[in-house]
């Protein structure tokens, strides 16, 4: 995953620097003081559909999910929603 730094994108594990171009600079979501933003490409998207999931922002029917494991093993996974239209992240416990 990239992240902002001076004007560039840079990796935090190899410190590879990518130039942030004009458009993504508009997306960036600021944080307090860190600035993060996740870029999912819609053509790049290799996840399976859920063609019963309701986007809670704009309605549509339809999204990409993916699971993890976010809390002790015992527990059910956290199951994470893309929308198939607006692209608005979400996730069902």
């Amino acid at each position: 995953m990239m992240f902002p730094k001076n004007g560039k994108w840079v990796c935090r594990k190899c410190g590879h620097e990518m130039d942030i171009k004009q458009e993504e600079k508009k997306s960036i979501i600021e944080k307090g003081k860190k600035k993060e933003l996740i870029v999912v490409k819609k053509d790049e998207m290799n996840l399976p559909i859920d063609k019963n999931a309701q986007c809670p922002k704009c309605g549509n029917i339809g999204a990409y999910w993916e699971t993890a494991q976010t809390r002790a093993a015992d527990e059910p996974e956290t199951r994470f929603y893309i929308c198939t239209k607006c692209g608005y992240r979400w996730r069902e416990y």
